[in-house]
């Protein structure tokens, strides 16, 4: 997929997914032969990050184009689905663009995808989560934005998009404790970098607010640090800092939350 400008998500401790009524029957993804196809995956290694990184950033980035919802307006009329609205828009839009009555192979000269949209985000964005993060590491941004884009992107575009039997929104197909520690992932953006560079410490002064910066995120994602009975040393056992950090923060959650100890829920 062409790489476009992205945009930074928004404060937020998450997006409303939509519920929508289940689906008892999903569109088919076998093609005849000689239907052009684009496998999303292709060339890319699901064990390599970078490689992952990148594929959410496209399937963000194709789901906000419109890529798929395109494509599964024209799937479905050719499968005799029911069409929305949205659907008969996107098709009339394609009759005017190419031969009206003729088969639709390609869409802005690009074809129809091997996989539903779902699918590519069940296989990939799990992977995003890494069972340590490493202040002093250098990550891709989609290491701590990947999912709060790609869910706000749902929620602004996803609205027509379909969904695997039985589902209820767009990301059933992610489990809630994938998706509460992504959150969390998310607000450890704050404190990314520490430990790079001398300079980069909660001792310097200039670097504190970063501090200010991951209380506010915690409280705001309040939901996930209940969810997952955040407490201070379970947070550590996930996030490492350099040890002077450490200490650093520790005294300031304890504070900031009002704690005894660092076995105590921070809410």
């Amino acid at each position: 997929m062409a790489k476009r400008k992205q945009k930074k998500a928004p404060k937020k401790s998450s997006f409303p997914i939509k519920r929508i009524q289940p689906k008892t029957k999903t569109l088919s993804y076998e093609f005849e032969a000689d239907v052009p196809i684009y496998d999303y995956l292709a060339g890319k290694d699901l064990e390599d990050y970078e490689d992952v990184a990148q594929v959410v950033e496209d399937l963000t980035l194709d789901i906000e184009m419109g890529y798929f919802l395109q494509w599964e307006a024209v799937m479905r009329q050719e499968q005799g689905f029911p069409l929305s609205p949205k659907h008969k828009e996107l098709l009339a839009e394609l009759e005017d663009e190419d031969n009206a009555g003729s088969r639709t192979l390609y869409i802005n000269e690009l074809p129809r995808p091997t996989r539903p949209w779902y699918e590519i985000m069940a296989l990939t964005v799990p992977k995003l989560l890494l069972p340590r993060f490493y202040t002093a590491e250098s990550y891709p941004v989609t290491t701590t934005f990947g999912w709060p884009k790609l869910a706000q992107c749902l929620a602004e575009h996803g609205r027509e998009l379909s969904v695997p039997t039985g589902s209820h929104t767009l990301v059933d197909t992610l489990s809630i404790e994938i998706q509460q520690r992504l959150w969390l992932q998310h607000c450890f953006h704050a404190l990314s970098g520490l430990g790079q560079t001398p300079e980069l410490t909660l001792a310097n002064e200039a670097e504190q607010k970063r501090l200010t910066e991951f209380v506010e995120a915690l409280r705001l994602h309040h939901q996930t640090v209940k969810a997952l009975n955040l407490t201070i040393d379970k947070l550590l056992t996930i996030l490492v800092l350099p040890s002077a950090d450490e200490h650093i923060l520790v005294e300031r959650l304890l504070r900031e939350f009002g704690l005894e100890s660092t076995s105590q829920r921070l809410l």
